[in-house]
């Protein structure tokens, strides 16, 4: 199918065969137009453009899989029309071969370095010609796939990172209402000491619950690369405090003891995400120590960083399990110790935080038993 688009740009035959490759021919010499559009008229659409303002227009208006592109044209060559192709977003991708009389060696490394796919040499040799541009119509449809295969799977990310965040977000609200319940059954059955062990239960469970979601929202967000930090330089010591604080209560269901070493040290990393990190560090701390242990954090200077340590009198880590450590649903044999539940997916978590705020994390595991599970993280002056 042969379509003429001279200056004046003619009328283009309507309609488009599915998946018919669509080719330009940009050429001021009416032969040349004539020929090419010849020799590819049995399997493409061709259109025709004799200079530079008609082939930018044509790529302006349709969608094009190719173009061959004289070099020497009046008005605009065709040098300043790949730059034209080149500098717009959408055609940045498009396939060009560049047609010239000119064989210096110099001229074909000028084409090149302007963004040209390819360059033939007049007089045309049309098995070669056809060669190419085959070579690039194949090349584009592998690169539209590929483009096309990109974008329906951001689409279906997306869409499951925005259906578990509204689904987390819905679940945060009947919590809320539940705990207020439940403290209020509190003060009217304080007398009961039935009842107290049952409220606790419940109160267990949601807070359980509310655990799941916070881990489906961190997952959903490292996942889907939505993850916003904001750093800052951080008092260490203050932030373990607060941490350390809102893991009183389960602690103490267990009669374990969490104690925070105090220190001088500060780092450069994200408040919000730090007490995530540490968070997960000492609620698996609690969850595997037994009854009546001992959690130790403290920080310690390294060189250029701060190590933050959580340290368990746990069974430890099997040897042959370790490699499963950080890793997304990395379960190990060794269960929670007070029927608590697991997702394997809080230490993964921690990696994936740590190491979005240019941290690493690593554990250690001493011969005498229990786990030391650290992250490194950039030092930062206090004061800075």
């Amino acid at each position: 199918m042969v379509v003429q688009q001279d200056s004046p740009v003619t009328a283009l035959v309507p309609g488009r065969f599915a998946g018919t490759p669509r080719v330009l021919v940009v050429d001021d010499d009416h032969a040349t137009r004539a020929l090419l559009s010849q020799v590819f008229a049995s399997t493409c659409e061709v259109l025709t453009a004799a200079n530079g303002p008609d082939a930018l227009r044509i790529l302006a208006e349709q969608p094009v899989d190719v173009v061959l592109l004289d070099i020497m044209m009046p008005v605009m060559s065709g040098l300043e029309v790949l730059e034209a192709i080149r500098h717009d977003e959408t055609l940045v991708e498009l396939p060009v071969i560049l047609i010239s009389a000119r064989s210096a060696q110099r001229d074909v490394v000028e084409g090149l370095q302007h963004g040209a796919n390819d360059y033939i040499m007049k007089p045309i040799d049309l098995a070669v010609v056809r060669a190419r541009v085959n070579t690039q119509l194949k090349l584009k449809r592998l690169s539209d796939a590929y483009q096309a295969t990109i974008l329906e799977l951001q689409s279906s990310q997306q869409l499951q990172a925005n259906f578990v965040q509204i689904v987390s977000h819905d679940l945060k609200g009947p919590l809320t209402n539940l705990r207020m319940a439940i403290h209020l059954l509190r003060d009217m059955l304080k007398d009961s000491s039935s009842a107290a062990g049952v409220l606790e239960s419940a109160e267990l469970a949601i807070t359980e619950m509310n655990t799941l979601i916070r881990t489906f929202l961190d997952v959903a967000v490292a996942q889907y690369g939505q993850l916003e930090i904001r750093p800052d330089c951080l008092n260490v010591t203050d932030h373990l405090r607060r941490v350390v604080e809102q893991h009183t209560l389960p602690a103490q269901r267990k009669q374990i003891e969490v104690a925070l070493e105090e220190g001088v040290f500060a780092v450069v990393a994200d408040g919000r995400l730090f007490g995530q990190i540490v968070s997960n560090l000492i609620g698996n701390a609690i969850k595997y120590s037994p009854p009546g242990s001992r959690v130790r954090v403290w920080a310690e200077g390294l060189e250029e960083r701060v190590r933050i340590c959580v340290a368990d009198q746990g069974p430890g880590i099997p040897e042959n399990e370790r490699g499963r450590l950080f890793r997304m649903f990395g379960r190990l044999s060794t269960r929670p110790t007070g029927g608590e539940s697991s997702t394997g997916l809080g230490l993964w978590i921690v990696k994936t935080l740590t190491e979005a705020q240019n941290g690493v994390a690593g554990v250690e595991c001493p011969p005498e038993g229990g786990s030391i599970f650290y992250v490194d993280l950039p030092v930062c002056a206090l004061g800075e």
